[in-house]
């Protein structure tokens, strides 16, 4: 009576353990395919960058007397902003999911999404004072 006691309690112990492990290796995939939305949502941004900002007053535009824009392209400007406000908060959120996935502290700690949040926060920074 008692082996069958052990054996349903093993069994238990054991079915758990499985779906813990589906569990985290489901938010595993989440943590990474934010990570890697968010570094493409960069890129976009790059794009948008490349059609917003001011235009350089090169010497040979200005001997032939071409218009050059001077300020930033507004409705281009928010799309870029809420691209990398957008990204921002996705790392934020990819970061905490590796932070409560991870069972150990020795883990990567994720240096590639610290750097992102960096560049989004100056970019968004530098944006907002050009304006």
């Amino acid at each position: 009576m008692n082996k069958q006691l052990e054996t349903k309690k093993g069994f238990k112990n054991n079915l758990k353990s499985r779906l813990k492990r589906k569990t985290m290796v489901f938010w595993f995939y989440v943590g990474r395919g934010l990570s890697v939305f968010c570094w493409l949502l960069l890129l976009v941004a790059i794009v948008i960058s490349f059609y917003a900002a001011p235009e350089k007053n090169y010497g040979l535009l200005r001997h032939h007397q071409i218009d050059v824009r001077n300020l930033w392209q507004f409705p281009l400007t928010q799309y870029l902003m809420m691209t990398l406000m957008i990204s921002s908060v996705l790392c934020i959120a990819a970061l905490y999911i590796r932070k409560f996935q991870s069972r150990l502290a020795t883990h990567n700690p994720q240096y590639n999404l610290f750097i992102l949040l960096i560049i989004n926060g100056i970019w968004l920074v530098f944006i907002v004072t050009q304006q």
